[in-house]
């Protein structure tokens, strides 16, 4: 403790927190829009929002009722606000239907045999104006074109939007030991397809393999909103591998057998002409056959050369 007094101070730093503010344009033309605001400030100036054949309310903390907010309401916490809206006098309802072809449906006939309602919009207009809705994206299928209508004052205007299923390729194919394969077509998304392979004798079944993997020689699926492309694996039955290594050795040993017994043949004929023919006689022999041998080649020379003089 020293001599004196001491006086100390504490100092604070105050944390200014940001939130998010949200504003949900609730149906409305504009995107939805975010800012980030510091805690304690007001939200200031609020987003314009449009809505064909609606008048804006107001933002509101809810959908449905909540409370309204202004410009001088103050940031407490990340919020969402709402746009609410009041139908107009002047605006009537249509409605937008989304069909999409059923697999065994037939894609001229628009009706609900062959075709099953996907989706329905209920939608709001300005009375006697033309409005053109737009169409859905729908996977393994092709949508129609868009159609503009005009929004009716008495009745309620129905568009109906009709998608027709695509159709993809099963391509198959197959290795060395498999005999036939079955169920390469064309196909509707979602339409099943069944595949099948027959095996050749000597083989036996491995799997399907490329697009998809298949463990089983007959298999069932839906077709997929893409071709796709199998092939039938087979692999060699160990017996007839091991019959093979069998018949080689076999043959092998045959083969040894013969030359063998040829070895032996051979040296017992040369043992009979060492009998028959001394050693001197087979030099004379030989002479004569040199001899003859040159003689048949000039007469063939001789013959030759007169031949190309003459001609």
């Amino acid at each position: 403790m020293p001599t004196q007094d001491i006086e100390l101070t504490a100092t604070t730093t105050k944390i200014e927190r940001e939130y998010t503010i949200t504003f949900d344009s609730n149906g409305g033309e504009q995107p939805n829009s975010q800012i980030t605001l510091k805690e304690g400030t007001a939200l200031g100036n609020l987003p314009e929002v449009t809505r064909t054949g609606y008048t804006f309310k107001g933002w509101y903390t809810e959908k449905v009722d909540g409370t309204r907010i202004t410009e001088q309401t103050i940031v407490t916490q990340d919020m969402t606000y709402y746009a609410q809206w009041i139908l107009s006098i002047n605006a009537n309802k249509y409605i937008v239907k989304h069909w999409q072809q059923n697999v065994d449906g037939n894609a001229n006939q628009k009706d609900n045999i062959n075709y099953t309602l996907k989706d329905e919009e209920e939608l709001q207009g300005t009375i006697n104006s033309q409005v053109i809705p737009d169409v859905k994206k729908y996977i393994g299928f092709t949508e129609p074109e868009k159609q503009t209508i005009t929004i009716e004052e008495d009745e309620i205007t129905i568009l109906n939007y009709y998608y027709t299923r695509n159709k993809y390729k099963v391509i198959l194919n197959k290795d060395e030991g498999i005999e036939n394969v079955n169920g390469a077509d064309s196909y509707y998304y979602e339409q099943s397809v069944a595949i099948e392979a027959q095996v050749k004798d000597g083989y036996k079944w491995k799997n399907w393999s490329g697009s998809e993997t298949y463990s089983d020689i007959k298999n069932t699926f839906k077709m997929p909103a893409q071709n796709i492309e199998l092939t039938a694996n087979s692999e060699k039955n160990k017996e007839n591998i091991d019959e093979g290594k069998t018949d080689i050795k076999d043959d092998k040993d045959e083969l040894d057998e013969k030359t063998k017994d040829n070895r032996n043949n051979l040296n017992n004929d040369e043992t009979v002409i060492d009998k028959i023919i001394p050693k001197a006689g087979k030099n004379i022999i030989l002479i004569f056959v040199v001899i003859v041998i040159a003689i048949i080649n000039f007469i063939v020379y001789v013959k030759y050369k007169k031949y190309s003089d003459i001609k």
